[in-house]
């Protein structure tokens, strides 16, 4: 079932990096822009953009576009002259960064789905329970998340070659890959088995 699931396309299973380990650095951004004829560019652009995770349209009272950077570890001032081009150009009005610590990929549940009304019912009182209960533990989960983080990994072009594709599918067969690659299934299996699996911060739909 399983399998066929997934040969009939109804859902994939990705790799997410470890970004630290490869030397990257996650920064969100949101770009105010007014003109929508400046914001479909921009959004256009950054969407076939390797550098870039995420991106989304805001509308609204606030205008502009939401996206999340993928920078190597010491080029974050890359970014900021990149940005300011953009806003010298009026391009964009301005330009928020602030640096992403960690991602939580976070299941949708249905526990809040009211069905004897047909409705979705958020509750906020139980939301606020949970967050002021438990934001003592959260500081000091974030502190210590903080003080481990993962050092750098050494890794090679293989190495980022297969987390590449496992980005868009776990199930990548190696030995195809290989062959594209112009090596020996042997050598990719190595690199996965003794490099890539630590490089792979979870999995995920």
């Amino acid at each position: 079932m399983f399998k066929k699931l997934r040969d009939d396309m109804y859902f994939a299973v990705k790799a997410v990096p470890d970004y630290e380990r490869i030397k990257l650095q996650l920064f969100g951004c949101f770009l105010p822009i007014e003109s929508m004829l400046h914001r479909d560019i921009v959004l256009k652009s950054l969407s076939q953009n390797d550098y870039v995770i995420y991106v989304a349209s805001y509308y609204g009272m606030s205008k502009g576009i939401h996206c999340v950077f993928l920078i190597p570890c010491g080029l974050e001032s890359d970014l900021t002259s990149f940005l300011e081009v953009l806003r010298c150009y009026g391009i964009i009005e301005d330009y928020l960064i602030r640096p992403v610590i960690t991602t939580r990929n976070i299941v949708m549940g249905f526990e809040w789905y009211d069905f004897s009304k047909d409705v979705w019912c958020f509750k906020w009182p139980s939301l606020l329970n949970d967050v002021i209960s438990n934001i003592d533990s959260e500081h000091l989960d974030m502190l210590h998340d903080l003080k481990t983080s993962a050092s750098s990994t050494t890794f090679d072009f293989y190495d980022l070659l297969i987390l590449h594709h496992l980005e868009y599918d776990v199930f990548t067969n190696i030995g195809a890959l290989a062959s594209k690659a112009r090596t020996t299934p042997q050598n990719l299996s190595y690199h996965y088995r003794n490099h890539v699996h630590k490089l792979v911060k979870l999995i995920r739909p």
